[in-house]
């Protein structure tokens, strides 16, 4: 098995990845896919005893890849930087008309 993590809210939670041949996984992908979806699980499929494809789920590679957006924009993590010592000083958090204006800047529509 392959140790996988998920983080969630502000702890992260160390989880096992099952580990099949595609072989085995071919003849149940749909019974597979489900459980990917709605368990949020990450299957690691290998070919010859390596593990060279995971299947995940939509919603997980999409947090996955916003995160990585998140990540590497130098002005989302100063933002957040400052959000954080704004938070332990005390100030009130971003109101929600704040933060609707700052996804439609991530998602460049300003």
């Amino acid at each position: 098995m392959v140790q996988g993590w998920r983080h969630t809210h502000e702890r992260t939670t160390i989880r096992t990845m099952q580990t099949l041949p595609v072989s085995a996984v071919k003849a149940k992908l749909n019974e597979y896919a489900r459980q990917v979806a709605r368990e949020h699980d990450r299957i690691a499929l290998t070919r010859n005893g390596v593990a060279d494809t995971v299947l995940i789920s939509a919603a997980d590679l999409d947090a996955l890849e916003e995160t990585i957006a998140v990540l590497s924009d130098s002005v989302a993590m100063a933002a957040l930087a400052e959000a954080r010592v704004e938070r332990e000083n005390g100030v009130p958090a971003t109101t929600s008309q704040q933060m609707a204006e700052l996804m439609k800047f991530r998602q460049g529509r300003v």
